[in-house]
């Protein structure tokens, strides 16, 4: 198999994109906004989409099998053309993205507990 092959796995599955890169890219976005962005970080993040991808992939298409090695280049492609569309300015989009799980790190449990009582209150009760 090759390193494009999954590349392309990765750009164009749907719920990989939705449910991890878009998050990830978010993440990344806001990293590069505050200046705390490192390549390291962002390789190693996609890393594990890519680990996800190529596991999903094998499901599908039994037999199939990445080394370690195309799926590291993968993932540090991908890091490259996040830089390369955050240099274009095409990625603002992503700001604030952070998806779920990310953005609760954001918030203390007196501002979750807050709105967990408000949530509760505004919606009719079960009996």
């Amino acid at each position: 198999m090759t390193d494009d092959e999954l590349y392309l796995y990765v750009k164009n599955d749907g719920q990989i994109y939705r449910d991890q890169t878009t998050p990830l890219l978010g993440w990344l976005a806001d990293r590069k906004a505050d200046g705390t962005y490192q390549r390291g970080d962002a390789t190693s993040r996609f890393l594990v989409i890519v680990n996800d991808a190529a596991n999903k992939y094998r499901r599908e298409f039994p037999g199939t099998v990445f080394s370690a090695g195309q799926r590291r280049s993968t993932a540090a492609a991908l890091a490259a053309d996040f830089e390369r569309e955050w240099a274009l300015g095409n990625m603002e989009w992503a700001r604030g993205k952070t998806g779920p799980g990310l953005d609760r790190a954001k918030k203390s449990n007196a501002q979750l507990k807050r709105e967990i009582d408000q949530a509760l209150r505004g919606s009719p009760r079960r009996r």
